[in-house]
């Protein structure tokens, strides 16, 4: 295929606004929970993919703050090395992991990205989401530190959304969303807290209250908009009995 002057300067422009756009989304890279579904009172292994170094240097030490009353968790060797895990004084549990690798393994330039990860078995406690806080620590070749903080919780009723930050400019902590167990076919529950986010069922056929529904599925969606005995389900209050097929 030939082109022509116009064709080709039209081809660049293209080409240099998907590389502008691969360097936001790396810029704008973060910590995230990277494993699969987590269902309540089962055994789960948190994977917390680190991104690129602070400002270009290598990463040595990551720092996660653990939610109170969390169970008790098994640190996964990983890149990092063997992890520390601070514990409170009375009841034992688990409060921080910290992973630190050895100073002669820092690499001289951000060419590596690290996943930490622990094992615990999650509470027997439905639709609720976990936040991670996390510090990422880092060091270049001249010896000088920079971090991280992937800090921020949503204190919104945001209980089946994002884990925006509390504080504008906060980046925001990695989260965990867990779900009830659950069969194919109906399924039915009862909200212990307000699901504003729709979006946490986005595996589900449909979700059904009342006569309201909601269905990730735009085709099934549609039909539901377009019956006139049925409504689009927006939120579930705590205590409201609904049903999900999946």
């Amino acid at each position: 295929m030939n082109l022509n002057r116009t064709q080709v300067a039209q081809l660049q422009a293209l080409m240099g606004t998907i590389l502008l756009l691969g360097c936001i989304q790396l810029t704008h890279a973060h910590v995230s929970v990277t494993s699969g579904t987590a269902y309540a009172n089962g055994y789960y292994q948190v994977d917390l993919s680190v991104p690129h170094g602070c400002e270009g240097a290598d990463s040595y030490r990551v720092e996660v703050v653990l939610p109170a009353g969390f169970p008790p968790v098994r640190a996964v060797l990983g890149p990092l090395g063997y992890a520390t895990i601070e514990a409170e004084a009375d009841t034992g549990l688990p409060t921080r992991l910290i992973w630190e690798k050895p100073e002669a393994e820092l690499l001289d330039s951000d060419s590596h990205t690290y996943e930490v990860s622990f094992r615990t078995k999650l509470p027997a406690v439905e639709f609720v989401r976990y936040h991670f806080p996390t510090t990422q620590f880092c060091r270049d070749t001249q010896g000088v530190e920079s971090t991280a903080a992937w800090v921020g919780i949503n204190s919104s009723h945001d209980h089946g959304g994002g884990s925006g930050g509390a504080d504008a400019g906060e980046k925001p902590a990695p989260s965990l969303f867990v779900y009830p167990p659950r069969s194919p076919g109906w399924n039915q529950y009862t909200a212990p807290d307000h699901l504003h986010d729709m979006s946490i069922f986005k595996d589900a056929q449909i979700v059904w209250k009342g006569s309201a529904a909601y269905s990730p599925n735009p085709v099934t969606q549609q039909l539901i908009e377009d019956d006139a005995e049925a409504s689009t389900l927006e939120q579930i209050h705590p205590g409201e009995v609904f049903w999900i097929k999946y």
